[in-house]
């Protein structure tokens, strides 16, 4: 077996150098990073600029993964990475045209994230995977145990990961090197968060966990009362999570002390995304709007099917978008459908807002690029 793995990582890097590799220097003219769920708080919020005319939603380019399973996308400047089965694949955001395509030895099992010129990727058999982002060259791969990997982030120059049977680790992000691991009694249900000081992560078992992500310290530890359905969201002033019995709970960050609770009625199965002054949730086949300060309900936009991907908010407004279905732009303070594109095959993970353009996966792996059809 270990030589097996010894051969498989040796290939990987000889793949990895057919590929001329772009000079670091060249890494350093990387702008406008849109990463999983808007960054590292997982609060659904991106800069945007949205379409201009919502309206007129039309499709500018999509591209066909032909993978069974993709993974939300992120934008690396001008580059959209996604993972797409045992494939981490580069395409061109202006015209979708695939730039590289590196696999790997497992199927990338959650969003990867941009780091210093890498793009660090969690995979389905334990192993953080760092790659070029530029060329998509492997750099290492460190294996960290026996189950899926979630969605990484960068504190601190450790990269934070989680492995959904019930471990937190920090791994140097230059080298992969392992700096500590926190083993949890539960399995882990979401991809950790953080304000750049505390890093949060949810169980199976309801609980938000605070940790140190220096040290690997359980700095306190909350219950919700049901499993945390995906990514705590980071507000200025409270945690905001998603429950799979149906609440919305607000925690204070300090300790973890209850805020609210916000009983929506249905299964949650997204994040939160936190507007100026109200929170957004996908509950059942619609979305709900609550006032982030109470947790009280303003508004509910129902959709043609059930709603997995977490909302996306973006200079007001909020894309959404069910499994079988079109998306859908809402005004974020009263609810109004500003825009829809019904042309897709259902939305099955989270969308980016950047430069304009709505950049989507839907139900059948294809990539689209949405714009307004002036």
């Amino acid at each position: 077996m270990i030589f097996r793995t010894f051969l498989l990582t040796l290939a990987l890097f000889v793949i990895a150098s057919s590929t001329p590799v772009t000079p670091a220097s060249e890494l350093d003219d990387v702008s406008g990073v849109v990463s999983f769920l808007g960054g590292d708080r997982r609060d659904g919020v991106m800069m945007g600029p949205a379409p201009l005319e919502l309206d007129r939603l039309a499709e500018v380019w999509k591209t066909p993964t032909r993978a069974r399973s993709t993974t939300s996308p992120i934008l690396v400047g001008p580059t959209l990475v996604i993972g797409a089965g045992a494939l981490l694949m580069a395409m061109d955001s202006s015209s979708g045209a695939v730039l590289w395509s590196t696999p790997l030895p497992s199927s990338v099992s959650d969003a990867p994230s941009y780091v210093s010129g890498s793009i660090l990727t969690p995979l389905a058999n334990g192993t953080l995977a760092s790659l070029d982002a530029v060329s998509g060259g492997v750099q290492w791969l460190a294996p960290l145990g026996a189950s899926a990997l979630l969605a990484p982030l960068d504190v601190g120059g450790f990269a934070i990961v989680a492995s959904q049977r019930g471990a937190i680790y920090a791994v140097e992000t230059g080298t992969g090197a392992l700096v500590w691991s926190l083993p949890m009694a539960r399995p882990i249900t979401t991809a950790p968060s953080t304000d750049g000081t505390t890093v949060w992560v949810g169980t199976s078992a309801g609980d938000v966990v605070a940790i140190d992500p220096g040290e690997g310290d359980i700095l306190w530890q909350a219950s919700t009362g049901a499993s945390v359905v995906t990514a705590v969201s980071v507000g200025d002033d409270a945690l905001f999570v998603a429950g799979a019995d149906g609440n919305v709970t607000a925690l204070n960050p300090e300790d973890g002390s209850v805020l609210w609770v916000s009983a929506v009625g249905s299964w949650l199965r997204s994040s939160v995304s936190i507007g100026s002054e109200e929170i957004f949730v996908s509950s059942g086949n619609g979305i709900v709007a609550l006032d982030r300060l109470s947790g009280e309900r303003e508004w509910f936009v129902p959709l043609p099917g059930t709603v997995t991907a977490t909302p996306i908010v973006s200079n007001g407004v909020v894309f959404a978008g069910p499994e079988r279905g079109g998306i859908v732009a809402i005004d974020a303070a009263s609810g109004d459908v500003l825009g829809s594109f019904d042309a897709i095959a259902g939305v099955s993970q989270p969308m980016i807002v950047s430069d304009g353009v709505i950049f989507a996966i839907d139900s059948l792996g294809d990539v689209m690029a949405l714009g307004s059809d002036r």
